[in-house]
């Protein structure tokens, strides 16, 4: 190489490194949830139902302190009667705004990311299934926001209702595992 062509390369050589550089540094670390539904089960019409959903951090860093928002979505047929949001880094419980078809809980929980495995808020929510309600599927929807992460996030519960109490025994049974870096 000449060395009329080396200062041309190395600017260039540079150019390219900043282009790689800077958009990784642009993206800044926050946290990321993922909200888990515990609760697919069966209930008679007339009973009482525990839900209950598990929200975690998986995001590449902890939560800034804001409040962290979740929130239960309850179909026709089912009421909500209690809630409350179990902190488990703080083990504290939080008690939640409890409407009939829906309910919020906030807390400005500390969750850290993966690495703080036993550091996660679960909602716990007792719902009646109505004595009129209809046999048949229905859907809880849980959501999650707030807490410094950018995207909320959703899941959902099944609940099948039955005209008789179900049977002792395991209706489902189900897992999941997260995906690698290949997706």
């Amino acid at each position: 190489m000449t060395t009329r062509r080396m200062p041309v390369f190395v600017a260039l050589a540079a150019l390219w490194a900043l282009l790689i550089v800077l958009p990784a540094a642009a993206q800044a670390a926050s946290p990321a949830w993922r909200l888990y539904a515990l609760s697919d089960t069966t209930a008679a019409r007339g009973s009482t139902v525990e839900l209950h959903a598990q929200l975690n951090d998986v995001g590449d860093a902890p939560s800034d302190g804001t409040q962290i928002q979740m929130r239960a979505a309850l179909p026709a047929g089912l009421t909500a009667v209690a809630a409350h949001l179990f902190d488990f880094h703080s083990f504290t419980e939080i008690p939640c705004t409890v409407t009939a078809s829906e309910v919020l809980c906030a807390d400005a929980a500390h969750l850290d990311p993966p690495s703080g495995a036993t550091q996660f808020l679960k909602l716990y929510l007792t719902a009646e299934v109505g004595s009129a309600a209809s046999a048949g599927s229905r859907t809880i929807v849980f959501s999650a926001a707030g807490g410094g992460a950018a995207v909320p996030v959703s899941t959902v519960a099944t609940l099948d209702v039955t005209e008789a109490p179900p049977s002792f025994g395991l209706a489902a049974f189900g897992f999941s595992l997260p995906a690698g870096p290949e997706g």
